[in-house]
């Protein structure tokens, strides 16, 4: 494909109010294909600033470099000096540079030659696109350091109660994965911020890219908790008997990785570079479960498993029990992701996506409870918030183990700044010509940011309990069902919208109670106890 602004007379014009392509509802008017895109905003005036003598500048500013990399025109993006995919005459928003690139010839809107058709039934499944493999990108984006921890989120609720919130939380991610494609379906949209944009507006879509921010801020501070969890004990020992021991302690510790480490790996222009991280990521979080179950099951105890009682229905206090249940809500939050794995999917349907949610959630749930229950049944009442602190050093497996976790986290730490980094451009400086010196100073003020909160921050759960009550509600929960209810027809309580009505509802209720429960516990730690 081209990254080449194809000449002016190839912008379509303004919709023609009388011919119903402006229509207020956002739904596609009959014979305009891109009608959604057209329908519920002003289109700027054709053309750019010319210099003297009638020549047009070079555009190379931040924003326009980002849509020659995307390949396609987000509508939060859209103006006519921006590349895009045309059919013909006509725009096409779903498609992707990957797409373009595997069907470069297209006949009519959304239809394919027969060639074409029979290149994707022989496309493999491994191959990019493929069901195994969207089943994997999509594993990859749901399992993370968010089960750290879960084996304490299972000693506070109980194997009974924790196991029901696994299977609803997958349940639910499951449902709302199936509205949101719904949703790309009827308005040909290819991420979540355009969808916002499309059913709510230009402000709130806004609004949903700053909790998108507070969510990667917050997995940011996380994840180097989470490293500390694992370099601390290790430096404490090595520097224990030396004049460096202070260097040992948890703020250093945390100064140096996020300064010395972590920035530089964050500094890279594109997230692609580190692509690799995502399948290194799933055989490593693989490696962690099945440590955890050795330990439990297959080694010597650490200490006497909990009373069949305080097993089966945990321990904690209805404060604990309040703020461990967004623990497991924030480990099925990977809806961001689903817009670029749909589009890629060889033949997407819905049904095909419902297949690689349901393999992603099964094999996540499984690996879930094999570490909850083993690591409340190997550490009783002395399991962590982090398991990590749990397994010690002590034999070369859990050193190992934990290693190429911290190097885990490490590689996915990025993953968590890129797109921070951009919003925050893309809102300060779009119309800037790119500036490495920016783009440094901007990761160094985040990630130096990020380090600061986690060295305030007591423990892991505590950012976990507050972004799985907030965020992860919000964005997996709330808002899918919001973006259905706007774009289909009838009332709340009809047939068809009821359930949906019914989810948001609650979503609503359970973020609110969820997110100040964890806000209270974290401000006053002794309601554990009561």
């Amino acid at each position: 494909y081209s990254t080449t602004p194809p000449p002016p007379s190839q912008y379509r014009a303004p919709p023609d109010m009388s011919r119903g392509e402006g229509s207020g509802d956002g739904r596609t008017a009959r014979g305009n294909p891109t009608a959604v895109l057209l329908g519920r905003f002003p289109q700027p005036r054709i053309g750019s600033p010319r210099r003297a003598g009638g020549e047009r500048p070079a555009d190379d500013s931040v924003r326009h470099r980002y849509l020659n990399r995307l390949g396609y025109t987000p509508l939060r993006f859209q103006r006519p000096d921006s590349p895009r995919f045309m059919i013909g005459d006509s725009y096409n928003p779903s498609l992707t540079p990957v797409q373009t690139q595997r069907y470069p010839s297209y006949g009519s809107m959304g239809s394919l030659a027969t060639e074409e058709k029979e290149v994707i039934d022989r496309t493999h499944p491994l191959g990019a696109g493929g069901m195994a493999s969207s089943t994997f990108n999509l594993l990859g984006a749901t399992v993370g350091a968010g089960a750290l921890a879960l084996p304490y989120a299972f000693c506070i609720c109980g194997i009974f109660a924790g196991t029901l919130m696994m299977i609803l939380a997958a349940l639910l991610c499951i449902y709302t994965i199936r509205l949101l494609i719904k949703c790309r379906n009827m308005t040909k949209l290819c991420s979540y911020e355009d969808l916002a944009q499309h059913c709510f507006g230009r402000r709130f879509a806004r609004f949903v890219e700053a909790n998108i921010l507070i969510f990667c801020f917050g997995t940011c501070v996380a994840y180097l908790i989470a490293i500390a969890d694992i370099v601390v004990p290790i430096a404490k020992e090595v520097l224990h008997a030396s004049a460096f021991s202070e260097l040992g302690s948890k703020p250093v510790v945390i100064g140096v990785l996020a300064i010395g480490l972590l920035t530089p790996l964050s500094m890279v222009e594109s997230v692609n570079e580190l692509i690799f991280a995502n399948m290194f990521g799933i055989f490593v979080f693989v490696a962690l479960v099945s440590s955890v179950f050795y330990c439990a099951f297959l080694s010597p105890r650490i200490s006497d498993p909990p009373p069949l009682s305080d097993a089966i229905f945990g321990t904690g206090s209805t404060w604990g029990i309040m703020s461990a249940v967004p623990m497991i809500c924030y480990s099925f939050c990977c809806h961001i992701n689903v817009f670029s794995i749909y589009t890629e999917l060889q033949r997407p349907s819905i049904r095909r996506m419902s297949t690689v949610v349901c393999a992603s959630c099964i094999v996540a749930v499984s690996l879930y409870m094999i570490l909850a229950v083993s690591g409340m049944y190997q550490f009783g009442y002395n399991t962590n918030e982090d398991i990590l602190t749990n397994l010690g050093h002590n034999s070369p497996a859990m050193a190992i183990t934990q290693l190429l976790m911290a190097a885990n986290i490490g590689l996915s730490f990025p993953m968590n700044v890129y797109p921070s980094r951009f919003t925050l451009e893309m809102l300060l400086f779009s119309d800037a010509k790119p500036s490495a010196m920016r783009r440094y100073l901007m990761t160094l003020s985040f990630v130096g940011l990020a380090a600061i909160v986690a060295i305030a921050v007591p423990n892991i759960t505590t950012v976990f309990s507050i972004l799985g009550g907030s965020s992860a509600v919000l964005v997996s929960f709330v808002l899918p069902a919001a973006f259905y209810l706007h774009l289909t027809t009838g009332s709340l309580v009809s047939t068809q919208n009821i359930k949906v009505s019914i989810l948001l509802a609650m979503a609503i209720i359970f973020g609110v109670v969820t997110t100040g429960s964890s806000i209270a516990l974290a401000a006053f730690p002794e309601l554990a106890k009561s």
